[in-house]
């Protein structure tokens, strides 16, 4: 675990109490969210797989608001039951008749991608090319991969995929578009022609 880890969930918390801060924070998700899924194209009802949701699960969330089925997952137990309990609180709020967010307290790499059209990754899943490694055997063929990647004056406080790797802090892939377990190689990796 880095530094960043627990000042990230110390925010979280706070911003559970602090309804001002919340508000920013989500006005500030949505706007994230909307501009992450522009490129995918995904079908209303598309599956999505979330995972390093932690206390205070707004990519989750604003995922769910625009009609996807998301399933958020973190290793923290903690996390995972403040997470369901704020998730349950806008149930209620919102009067909806479904569960917004499915949450699943487990490991990001030993979840099955399977069956999930969207597997998106917080920045802070550590180490993600191992989670990737791990994940993306059981991605369907269609499946996307999004990560997060943390700026660049923050990449020594994260063990993520290098920030060259990306746009606007920001890696997708597709699994049909690769074939790089059949080349030996890692997803991350450029295949040579």
């Amino acid at each position: 675990m880095t530094w960043m880890m627990p000042l990230t969930q110390w925010l979280e918390r706070q911003s559970l109490r602090c309804i001002g801060l919340r508000a920013l924070q989500m006005a500030h998700y949505q706007a994230r969210v909307a501009r992450e899924l522009q490129p995918l194209a995904l079908p209303k009802a598309a599956k999505i797989l979330c995972l390093g949701c932690g206390y205070l699960p707004l990519t989750a969330f604003c995922l769910a608001q625009q009609g996807f089925q998301v399933v958020a997952v973190d290793r923290d137990a903690k996390a995972c039951r403040m997470a369901a309990e704020w998730l349950d609180q806008q149930q209620q709020c919102h009067k909806l008749g479904h569960p917004l967010v499915q949450v699943v307290c487990a490991e990001a790499g030993e979840v099955a991608a399977q069956g999930f059209q969207l597997v998106h990754l917080a920045a802070q899943i550590q180490p993600q090319q191992q989670v990737i490694q791990s994940l993306w055997p059981s991605m369907d063929k269609e499946a996307w991969l999004l990560a997060r990647l943390p700026k660049a004056w923050l990449q020594s406080a994260y063990q993520a995929l290098p920030a060259q790797l990306g746009q606007d802090g920001l890696w997708y892939q597709q699994k049909q578009r690769q074939s790089w377990l059949d080349c030996g190689q890692q997803p991350w990796q450029q295949v040579q022609a």
